[in-house]
């Protein structure tokens, strides 16, 4: 979700289709005092299909950037084996929400990922877990700077999870990077519902400097 014009916007970006066909639509929708959400809009697709990855919003409350922000969509997976994407893709957002152009970054991400978390925190991008080729799952958590103009830093290594795991929740909350369970076995998209012995319930945190 994102801020734009005083506003409250949900967005939604690409994922599958079943058997799992990629896709590249792009929806957003304008969240009312209530917190209902709206009518799904239409907007700017992908410049690739893809499933799997993660989606932050970068905006002047949480970030360096000015107007109305960006949307950026990090690595994902290429097609239903689980085959990770690299590529980071920066959505320009207008006032209302809806997303003007996309650009691919240069700055790719440090490792081909899908599955994994990604938040922002006072200007900078964290991205923790995932699954990379073969659907391993990863313990690597980055961080990359967002500038005013929405460009990435360099990625710097940060402390590793505790172990390695994809499909995990990831979230900020006062001053604290906190990942919610997963699975640490090679599990791959189309297989995410079967029952197995390497989910977990684990919850683990970390103050963020």
């Amino acid at each position: 979700s994102s801020a734009a014009g005083g506003s409250t916007v949900v967005d939604g970006t690409g994922g599958a289709y079943s058997p799992g066909a990629d896709r590249a639509e792009v929806y957003y929708a304008v969240m009312d005092s209530a917190g209902g959400v709206g009518t799904w809009t239409g907007t700017a697709a992908l410049p690739a299909a893809d499933a799997f990855h993660a989606v932050v919003a970068a905006t002047p409350a949480n970030s360096r950037v000015k107007g109305a922000g960006y949307l950026y969509v990090l690595g994902g997976a290429t097609d239903p084996a689980g085959t990770p994407s690299d590529v980071v893709y920066r959505g320009t957002l207008d006032s209302t929400g809806a997303v003007t152009a996309w650009t691919t970054l240069g700055t790719m991400l440090p490792v081909a990922a899908h599955s994994f978390g990604a938040v922002v925190f006072r200007g900078d991008l964290y991205i923790a877990g995932g699954s990379g080729t073969g659907n391993a799952p990863l313990a690597a958590v980055y961080r990359a700077r967002i500038d005013s103009t929405g460009a990435l830093g360099s990625w710097q290594a940060e402390s590793a999870l505790p172990y390695a795991r994809a499909y995990a929740g990831v979230q900020q909350f006062g001053g604290y990077l906190y990942v919610f369970g997963g699975d640490s076995g090679a599990v791959s998209p189309n297989a995410v519902s079967t029952t197995n012995g390497t989910k977990t319930s684990q919850i683990v945190y970390a103050k963020i400097n």
